[in-house]
């Protein structure tokens, strides 16, 4: 059993490498994600009203089946967010500054927004637990983009925070 399930582990690096794989049919909506790819910069209101700068970075990965993003790149506040596959859908897992990984699922898109929302308890202890619960984002046109963000406190919706960046 162990021999066989190393065979199989080769053959499917073997063919992983070799490129010659059919490619992963993507679910519509990954399309408008695809689009983010690059660096941006903006701003957000922080915890006390003023207006603070922030960046973000988009990244294929994984053969081009994952998007990975990076919140606040190299800074004490740094968070990444997977955007992947998931059967026919597309879910999103945000590891987040405050010790979770809330994983949201698809919840609706469109040619220029797509939104997250967690639907299970899945990447936190309970829905008590603080995390990021929802998150839209907004693609007016190529070089503007609106995250928001919608927290859950306590198991209620909590804070919203709203960032509105532009491609650099």
């Amino acid at each position: 059993m162990k021999a066989a399930f190393l065979a199989l582990c080769f053959t499917t690096l073997a063919v992983a490498n070799s490129g010659h794989h059919e490619p992963v049919k993507m679910p519509k909506a990954f399309g408008l994600l695809e689009n983010l790819v690059g660096t941006w910069e903006g701003t957000y209101k922080g915890h006390d009203g003023k207006e603070e700068k922030s960046e973000v970075v988009y990244k294929l990965t994984s053969a081009g089946t994952a998007l990975l993003e990076t919140l606040a790149p190299g800074g004490p506040m740094e968070m990444t967010s997977v955007y992947h596959k998931t059967g026919d859908t597309l879910e999103m897992t945000h590891y987040c500054a405050l010790g979770n990984s809330p994983q949201m699922e698809l919840k609706n898109a469109d040619t220029t927004s797509i939104a997250f929302e967690m639907k299970k308890p899945r990447g936190v202890a309970s829905l008590k637990e603080d995390h990021m619960h929802a998150v839209t984002l907004k693609m007016p046109d190529k070089n503007t983009l609106v995250q928001e963000w919608v927290s859950y406190q306590g198991g209620k919706p909590g804070e919203k925070v709203v960032f509105n960046f532009h491609r650099k």
